[in-house]
């Protein structure tokens, strides 16, 4: 055995020994210390874990012949490379091999700290027993205590009546949650296995689990995963302790037992995987029993089983295709609306689900192949009123796209592009045998009125119910209006092949012509074979300005490039009547949309298309500034202006505006403006700014207008008590939300998010929150009190635990609950 110089201190002096507390426990290991030769010869047969030297320094340092004993005392340190061992009282055998320490013991090793009242130690390897022991795993973030703690190994121990967490409170505060186990083994930077243990939240246990396993590290490893605890007034509290399984390298599996006190059980599974460097997705599901649900009662007119559940999965195919699902189901359509889970749909009217398979070739990518299977589900009805047995799927759809190019043998100057879009419309059930009384309007529609219920009620804006024939809002009138179920079902072929002139003049003006026919073949149910022709034409004349701008607030000297635009829209005028109606026209078209981008008007796949004779002028602005790194100068502005006017008609339609800024990396600005020229007042607008901080500070603002909104969906009468929620409807869109949140300091925050609807003058939701954030930044609670004008008022308290990678300033930050592959 090889042994170091032992070192005393200059002018250490003996001192007599001092009474301890333990001395009883102290003089136990001392006994055992000082066992007989046999057994320091067994430890000698069995080899030392290590000879390297090791030095020794402390106040006095006595040694006693007769027993070969060394006792140190005040400040006592043995170093060996790698690890440390500081006490106030240590004692070591030369023959056993053994030591005691008591006292403030602390030994560190490849960034682990050991603390303790008693160690009991080999010398050679500082490898021993603790009691009352704390281990501080810097590199799994865990700290770890027991009544008595073995170190078995370099990086494993064994505990007796342990505690684990990640949480470093001050000594004078309760963890926010900690595991206490009977007994426990745990190998730092690997796993921990616990026997009868409990899971304490702010000292209560709140779930007991015979044998468990869980990480001690931060990288991806199986176990449980910190707790939520959530309260809301549709489910009650909830209760739940997430485990994850790292099935395969490739594969992340996140079971949640949940509990809901209004509820009942709800399990939710979270499946993330890679297959390969080929394919990719994520999976969600979760489910219940409904213990609130009563079949009979018409406010839940469906099953208490109910659950959720989406895929999305991305996976590479042979030749350069591309294969995408895109899928969600639920039981029924209030189950968005009740549970957390996937409230993300609770605003969309449809429920839509694709799976495709699709490929971008060509210089560019400009040309493509598309072949997809659609399906939707009415979600703004109720259960037993929805569309969903008479609402057309397609299956599939079939789309080919060839960009523009030049035509051989004409050097060039003409090009040419080709879309044809193939779609098999499909509902599951004929609307006509769904409602066998009604006689459905020259073949194409069933004249139910916009909310689909041929009940003679129709309610208009104002809330007022008309009974019989009602103009405005479609049943009995003879016209189609959205939200009408259609009559027919079959197939239809869109093709829309052009031709195009792109010229260049004066090398600073550019000029684009193009010719098309819009052809639509149809072969249904009720019309057999048909065909629609259309024309469309487009001149497009633009030219690039560019100068040197000097830009207010200290933006220094900028660059303006403006691109001033002058267009002519065509569409040919053509019966339509007698043709089929698969794609019903929108009754509010998106003014704006088209008018920038004038291809949505010549390629608008409505099975009814209004003649067009239109000429729009417009300004493109981009203003950019130096990075101020030396870089190439950033975009700080982007705004475009633009005017129509209808020849044929005599009719100067919207003045637009649209835009964005870039003022700064944490200041977003966007804005839109739409004013109709004919009736000379306001049709669209929004002002969107928000501007956030490191610090946790966020403020926003968004102004939104919108004249004309339609009115399907919203139509449902109020003597219905189960459309309670629903009552208030208007026709058009005029409010104004803010959100703000205040770091007040950094454990404290307040936040802020409202919506005000100036018409009828209400409150469309407010919410107040109040977070904390625990001063060791290990923890984190959020009450939060929430009135929506369709789902009352909601009293949330979240608490969540954090530590482990979270965001400590904005803890409660919602996130996408899913990634969506493919755009």
């Amino acid at each position: 055995m090889s042994r170091a110089p032992w070192e005393a201190r200059p002018g250490a002096r003996k001192r007599p020994p001092r009474k301890r507390p333990g001395a009883g426990l102290a003089l136990a290991c001392l006994a055992a210390l000082l066992a007989g030769a046999a057994a320091a010869q067994d430890l000698r047969d069995r080899g030392r874990e290590t000879d390297a030297p090791f030095d020794l320094t402390s106040e006095s340092l006595e040694y006693e012949r007769g027993r070969d004993l060394y006792v140190a005392r005040g400040n006592v340190r043995i170093s060996q490379p790698d690890r440390t061992l500081t006490a106030d009282w240590v004692a070591f055998s030369n023959q056993t091999g053994r030591g005691l320490a008591t006292g403030n013991v602390v030994v560190t090793e490849a960034g682990d700290t050991l603390y303790a009242d008693v160690l009991v130690f080999e010398v050679d390897s500082l490898r021993g027993v603790v009691f009352e022991g704390r281990l501080d795993a810097r590199d799994s973030e865990f700290v770890m205590t027991g009544r008595e703690v073995r170190k078995t190994g370099d990086e494993t121990y064994e505990f007796e009546e342990g505690t684990f967490t990640t949480c470093r409170c001050p000594d004078d505060g309760t963890e926010p949650w900690k595991i206490r186990a009977e007994s426990a083994d745990l190998e730092v930077g690997g796993y921990g296995t616990a026997r009868n243990s409990t899971f304490e939240v702010l000292g209560v246990p709140v779930l007991w689990l015979p044998w468990t396993v869980y990480p001690l590290k931060t990288e991806r490893q199986t176990g449980l995963l910190f707790p939520e605890v959530e309260t809301a007034n549709r489910t009650g509290t909830s209760f739940g302790l997430p485990f994850f399984w790292a099935a395969a390298p490739n594969l992340n599996v996140t079971i949640t037992p949940r509990y809901l006190t209004q509820r009942g059980f709800q399990p939710r599974l979270d499946v993330e995987y890679l297959l390969g460097e080929t394919a990719e997705g994520i999976l969600l599901a979760s489910g219940l029993h409904d213990t609130d649900v009563d079949s009979d009662d018409p406010d839940t007119p469906f099953s208490a089983a109910r659950w959720g559940a989406e895929w999305l999965h991305e996976q590479q195919l042979p030749w350069g295709f591309r294969g995408v699902a895109d899928g969600r189901a639920f039981s029924d359509n209030q189950y968005a609306f009740d549970f957390r889970d996937f409230s993300g749909f609770r605003d969309d009217r449809f429920v839509e689900s694709r799976g495709f398979v699709d490929r971008r070739f060509g210089a560019g990518g400009r040309d493509g192949v598309f072949l997809a299977l659609w399906h939707a589900d009415d979600l703004q009805n109720p259960e037993d009123q929805d569309r969903d047995d008479f609402l057309p799927q397609r299956l599939p759809q079939l789309f080919t796209s060839v960009g523009a190019r030049p035509l051989p043998g004409l050097g060039g100057r003409l090009v040419a592009g080709l879309d044809v879009d193939y779609v098999n419309f499909t509902p599951r059930e004929r609307a006509g045998r769904v409602f066998p009384e009604l006689t459905a309007v020259d073949d194409l529609f069933f004249d139910t009125g916009v909310d689909g219920i041929p009940d003679g009620r129709e309610q208009n804006p104002a809330g007022i119910v008309s009974p019989g024939f009602n103009d405005d809002f479609g049943e009995g009138n003879g016209r189609f209006d959205e939200g009408e179920p259609l009559a027919d079902r079959g197939q239809r072929m869109v093709v829309n092949p052009r031709l195009g002139l792109p010229v260049r003049l004066f090398d600073a003006v550019e000029l684009f012509a193009e010719a098309a026919w819009h052809g639509t073949l149809y072969e249904t149910r009720n019309f057999d074979a048909d065909l629609r022709s259309l024309f469309t034409g487009q001149l497009d004349l633009r030219t690039r300005l560019r100068r040197a701008l000097p830009l207010p607030l200290g933006l220094g000297d900028g660059v303006h490039v403006m691109e001033p635009r002058l267009a002519w829209t065509g569409i040919s005028s053509a019966s339509q009547r007698r043709n089929p109606l698969l794609v019903p026209a929108t009754a509010f078209p998106q003014v704006r949309l088209r008018q920038l981008d004038l291809y949505n008007l010549t390629r608008d796949p409505a099975d009814r298309i209004e003649s067009l004779n239109a000429v729009t002028v417009g300004l493109g602005n981009r203003f950019y500034v130096p990075d101020g790194e030396g870089g190439p100068p950033r975009l700080l502005a982007d705004v475009a202006l633009s005017a129509q006017y209808e020849i044929s008609q005599d009719d100067l339609r919207s003045l637009l505006a649209d835009g964005r800024l870039h003022l700064a990396e944490n200041f977003i600005s966007r804005f839109n403006l739409g004013y109709d020229m004919g009736d000379t007042n306001l049709s669209e607008a929004l002002v969107d700014l928000g501007w956030s901080s490191e610090a946790g500070h966020d403020v926003g603002i968004e102004y939104r207008y919108l004249r004309d909104v339609p009115q399907f969906f919203e139509s449902f009468p109020t003597s219905d008590d189960r459309f309670d929620e629903a009552e208030d409807a208007f026709d058009r869109v005029h409010q104004l939300g803010v959100f703000g949140r205040a770091a007040l300091t950094r454990r404290w925050a307040l936040t802020y998010a409202g919506i005000y609807s100036f018409e009828d003058s209400i409150f469309l939701r407010n919410e107040v929150g109040v977070e904390y954030v625990s001063r060791c930044r290990c923890w984190a609670v959020r009450v939060q009190v929430e009135d929506e004008r369709q789902r009352g008022i909601d009293v949330n308290l979240r608490y969540t635990l954090i530590g482990l990678g979270e965001d400590t300033v904005r803890p409660f930050e919602r996130r996408p609950v899913v990634r969506r592959p493919g755009g």
